[in-house]
C-alpha cells in the first residue's frame, strides 16, 4: 500500500502473483507486467506502458483516473481474464487478445485491431477505432443457485433509488451514517454517485436488455451510506446484526468504499 505518491514498475518482465496493489492518492505504472491472480487499485491512472500479461483472476480498478493499454496486453488461458473497472476512460492503444470485461464510467477507446471476449460497458461512449472483435462469454458470470448465494453489503457513498436495473426487491437497505437516518438511497442530484455505480457493476440484473449485467444478478444485497461520516465500523457492525438476525445465506460479503479501508 503506498499512501502518497506513485508505484512505478520499469523495466521488462515484472510478475505480480496473488498481490494486491493499492495506491490511495496516486498512480501505477505497469511496465511489462504478467499478473496471476492481483489486484491493483489506484486512485489516479493505472498505465501498461508495455505488454500486459494476466493469468488467473484480476483486477485494475481506478478511483477517478484512466486505465491505460501502452503495449500489447494478453491472457495467458481460455480460463483466465481480468476485470478493469476504470472510473475515467480506459484505452487500448495496442492490440488485444484479452478474457475479460472492461467497465468504464466515462468513455472506451480501442485503437488497435483487438479480440475481446467479454464484456465492453461505457457510461459514455464506445469507440472503435480498428477492427475488433467482441465475443460474449457467459462464463464470467458467476452463476450459482441461490442458496449458494453469499449475501454481499456495499458500504458507501448512497444510492440511487430508482435505477431500472436493479431489483431492489433483494435490496435491503441499512443505515445512513452520513445523513443521520436509516434511508442510504439519495434524492435526485443529492451526494455522490460511486455507491450507485458500485451496486450496478455488483447487481445490476442480468440478460434484460437494459444498462449491464451485474456480476451477480441473484444475491441479496444490504446497503449502507458511510463514506465520509468515519462511522464505517459501525455499518459493518450494523450489517453483520442483520444478517445474523436474518439468516438467508451461509457466507457474507461486505464491500467497502476505497476511502475506508
Amino acid at each position: 500500500m503506498v499512501e502518497n505518491g506513485d508505484v512505478n514498475f520499469n523495466g521488462d518482465r515484472h510478475l505480480l502473483e496473488n498481490v494486491r496493489l493499492i495506491v490511495r492518492n496516486g498512480s501505477v505504472n505497469l511496465g511489462d507486467v504478467r499478473s496471476v491472480n492481483s489486484s491493483v487499485y489506484a486512485s489516479g491512472a493505472i498505465r501498461m506502458n508495455q505488454g500486459a500479461r494476466f493469468g488467473g483472476k484480476n483486477l485494475l480498478e481506478t478511483g477517478q483516473g484512466d486505465v491505460i493499454f501502452n503495449g500489447a496486453t494478453e491472457t495467458i488461458g481460455p480460463k483466465d481474464y481480468v476485470k478493469v473497472i476504470a472510473h475515467g476512460d480506459i484505452f487500448l492503444n495496442a492490440a488485444a487478445n484479452t478474457r475479460g470485461d472492461f467497465l468504464s464510467s466515462e468513455d472506451f477507446f480501442a485503437n488497435r485491431a483487438s479480440t475481446i471476449v467479454g464484456k465492453i460497458w461505457a457510461t459514455q461512449s464506445i469507440t472503435f477505432n480498428a477492427q475488433v472483435q467482441v465475443i460474449s462469454d457467459s462464463l464470467l458470470n458467476l452463476d450459482f443457485p441461490l442458496a449458494n448465494q453469499p449475501a454481499i453489503a456495499i458500504i458507501d457513498t448512497g444510492f440511487a433509488r430508482n435505477n431500472p436495473d436493479i431489483d431492489y426487491g433483494r435490496v435491503t437497505p441499512l443505515g445512513d451514517r452520513v445523513g443521520g437516518d436509516d434511508n442510504p438511497f439519495l434524492a435526485v442530484g443529492e451526494g455522490n454517485q460511486h455507491g450507485t455505480h458500485t451496486l450496478g457493476i455488483i447487481a445490476a440484473t442480468q440478460n434484460n436488455n437494459l444498462g449491464i449485467d451485474g456480476v451477480n444478478g441473484t444475491a441479496p444485497i444490504y446497503v449502507s451510506r458511510a463514506v465520509g461520516s468515519g462511522q464505517w465500523a459501525q455499518s459493518v457492525v450494523e450489517f453483520i446484526d442483520r444478517y445474523e438476525a436474518d439468516g438467508k445465506q451461509p457466507h457474507p460479503i461486505i464491500y467497502l468504499g476505497f476511502d475506508l479501508t
